[in-house]
């Protein structure tokens, strides 16, 4: 027998347990109940993965800058991160053409990411264009396609064509 009552304190409870006999639910635990809570753990589950515990938009926007700057920081581009933010928020920037172009275009293969597959030569090819897009010629010299497919490890056919942007 399980008994609680108001104590004397505004928010004590007095907890009194029996174990003189076992509770007992008024159903019995079968496989359709297990199948059921299961199932309803799952969708709590998703539930929380897809709304709750997502990280807020600001968040989200402070990476992707943070992400865009560091990956073109490696190519020598010397935006800061308010800049590249302005950028994406459609304002203007003052600052190098080609550091410009370069964060246009990095921005938009983020918006791609969802469409493009890690594994293929294609998306990776899709990828790099869409990040040359608009600079000089001679920011992004043609390279042997098997210097870089033996560097990631890619199985393709072999071929000495050159890939010329």
């Amino acid at each position: 027998m399980v008994r609680s009552e108001l104590g004397e304190g505004e928010n004590d409870y007095i907890v009194i347990v029996s174990n003189d006999s076992i509770m007992t639910p008024p159903y019995e635990i079968n496989n359709a109940i297990l199948k059921l809570l299961t199932a309803i753990s799952e969708k709590i589950g998703a539930v929380n993965a897809n709304y709750l515990n997502r990280p807020s938009p600001e968040l989200r926007k402070q990476n992707r800058v943070k992400t865009i700057k560091a990956s073109l920081e490696i190519e020598g581009n010397t935006l800061s991160e308010d800049q590249i933010t302005a950028i994406i928020e459609n304002k203007r920037v003052i600052g190098p053409e080609k550091d410009i172009i370069e964060v246009v275009n990095a921005i938009e293969v983020y918006e791609q990411l969802p469409k493009l597959n890690p594994g293929s030569l294609k998306s990776f090819l899709k990828a790099h264009q869409l990040l040359m897009k608009g600079l000089p010629q001679s920011s992004h010299p043609a390279v042997p396609i098997h210097e870089w497919v033996d560097e990631f490890n890619l199985v393709v056919h072999h071929t000495t064509l050159y890939q010329h942007w």
